[in-house]
């Protein structure tokens, strides 16, 4: 065999394209990953059967080269075909294309080796530009051979450009774009050297097909490698580590038959590889003294973040048991300031009801009124109280509740008849929508939830437009009941809905327009007893016309 440059860069090709190929397939476990190094193996098996043919001296071997050239080149061709469909679907490829491409290489491999329908007869080409160089001729079915060849090229694009159109991921079109690229270049310049120019006869080229899979096969696994999110610096680092043990084995067997020029291209090339290999071992030192001190710098931040939530957490929980201490001792002062008023305003109650009966001597009828109207003012007062008393009592816990199994809906009923004057007055329509099943049974102080449902149904009423509706309805499902009542009347503001349960006497501005006279401590009442229940209690405005939706839930 000759020993030129051109037949030395061919086993460099095969040296890098073979390492390539092992270092991929022992790299990642993915099966495109490993059907990819099974490929550039063919493309690596086909580049070095190509050169073995071309610059061979032996024409008995030469029959069969030529023979082994064509059926790897279509092997190596529907090799990549299968790829990039196992490429697309992350997997296995569909048994459809697998088996057309299995059977059309059993027939392949048949005329090729068995017949003279596909390749013909080596041919020397003596008056070569790089020497003695060997091209061939063609059988009858050797159109076939390139028309399937190209149909399996036209489909690996089409499927690559289908695969870019796919992916979303920017990074994922990026290396979809580099593999069609190096694609696209191995495809033209087989093309163009392996197949249009010995067409017309032209040989002298014909190793350049073979020899730029360096360039294309290195953009499709540069692309792999970043697709399968692998180090690009190790994989490159491992293939010239191969190639170098390869060259050294080679070195053994071929010293001798080498000449001076070849010894220094092969010394060049162990040079550029030890540079590469000294360059990346230096390069990840100092890597790894820098994320040392990363770690350490991490470490004492980690350190200085912890004593930094630790210090935080510490005052916020000093600031929330004061808050505790404060809300109970608020509570506690709310208690004995109702205490102490309850008890002269029950006197003032009492002397008022004695006047008013003429007790000490008969009483003109303009005093009469004034006495009435300070009996209102006094029960108002009294009811505020015992408002406050109630509230406090049961959100400090001192007041537990009276429970029993109670029909919400006769409550409901016996509110309505109870506020049937303000309900005629105001003209509102009351509407308790008809259930076929009956409302549940629930566990509850029925005492204290009449107070809460005069509350709720009262204010539906009370801040409502002249022929309003209120509506009211029940919903049960397996853990909690649902009381939904609706009006057509005033709206809410979202700060409104925000502090007309959070703040005592809080009332939006249009209640006080409303209601002058309202205390704005109802609903806050109604939501104590409804938390002592564990239910909950909440607002919200309709989505169409005013009014609002209240709705309150309760275990049973």
């Amino acid at each position: 065999m000759l020993t030129n440059p051109y037949a030395i860069y061919i086993w460099i090709n095969v040296i890098f394209i073979a390492s390539m190929s092992a270092v991929i397939f022992f790299g990642s476990h993915k099966f495109s990953s490993r059907v990819f190094a099974f490929t550039v193996l063919t493309i690596a098996i086909f580049t070095a059967s190509t050169g073995y043919f071309l610059f061979n001296t032996d024409f008995i071997s030469q029959v069969f080269g030529i023979k082994l050239v064509f059926f790897l080149g279509i092997l190596s061709t529907t090799s990549l075909l299968y790829f990039i469909e196992s490429f697309r679907r992350d997997g296995p490829a569909g048994k459809g294309l697998t088996s057309v491409l299995v059977i059309a290489l059993i027939i392949i491999f048949y005329f090729t080796f068995y017949t003279s329908l596909i390749t013909g007869y080596p041919i020397s080409n003596k008056l070569s530009t790089v020497g003695i160089i060997w091209g061939w001729t063609y059988g009858g079915y050797s159109p076939i051979f390139y028309a399937f060849s190209v149909i399996c090229y036209i489909a690996s694009v089409v499927k690559l450009i289908r695969t870019h159109h796919e992916k979303t991921n920017k990074n994922e079109k990026h290396h979809v774009t580099m593999m069609l690229l190096g694609f696209l270049i191995g495809i033209i310049s087989i093309l163009i050297f392996n197949s249009i120019l010995p067409g017309m006869k032209i040989f002298d080229y014909a190793w350049v097909g073979p020899s730029s899979g360096i360039i294309w096969v290195s953009i499709i696994g540069y692309s792999m490698v970043r697709y399968h999110q692998m180090n690009v610096r190790v994989i490159t680092t491992e293939i010239l580590m191969v190639c170098m043990m390869v060259l050294s084995f080679i070195n053994i067997f071929v010293g001798e038959i080498l000449g001076f020029n070849d010894r220094i291209l092969i010394f060049i090339v162990f040079v550029a590889l030890g540079a590469w290999i000294i360059r990346g071992a230096l390069r990840e030192a100092e890597q790894r003294a820098l994320l040392k001190d990363m770690n350490v710098n991490l470490e004492k931040k980690v350190v200085d973040q912890t004593k930094e939530i630790r210090r935080s957490y510490e005052i916020e929980r000093g600031a929330h048991l004061e808050l505790e201490k404060i809300d109970e001792a608020k509570n506690q002062f709310i208690m004995i300031t109702q205490h102490h008023l309850r008890t002269p305003i029950t006197s003032i109650k009492w002397q008022l009801e004695s006047l008013m009966n003429d007790t000490y001597g008969p009483l003109s009828p303009e005093v009469k009124k004034a006495m009435s109207d300070m009996g209102e003012s006094v029960e108002r007062l009294n009811h505020l109280i015992n408002s406050l008393l109630s509230i406090s009592a049961l959100k400090s816990g001192i007041e537990t509740l009276e429970k029993s199994s109670v029909n919400m809906r006769k409550i409901i009923d016996d509110t309505i008849v109870e506020l049937h004057k303000e309900i005629e007055r105001k003209r509102v329509t009351v509407i308790v929508s008809e259930d076929h099943q009956p409302w549940p049974i629930l566990t509850i102080d029925q005492k204290r939830m009449q107070e809460v449902i005069f509350i709720i149904i009262e204010n539906a009423v009370k801040y409502n437009v002249e022929k309003g509706n209120v509506m009211i309805s029940g919903q049960a499902n397996e853990k909690t009941f649902n009381l939904t009542v609706e009006n057509t009347g005033q709206e809410l503001s979202s700060e409104d809905k925000k502090k007309i349960f959070t703040e005592l006497f809080y009332r939006s501005s249009q209640a006080q327009v409303a209601h002058p006279t309202g205390m704005g401590i109802g609903l806050s009442m109604a939501q104590a007893i409804v938390e002592a229940h564990r239910g909950t209690i909440s607002i919200a405005s309709r989505k169409q016309g005013g009014g609002v939706i209240l709705t309150l839930s309760l275990p049973y």
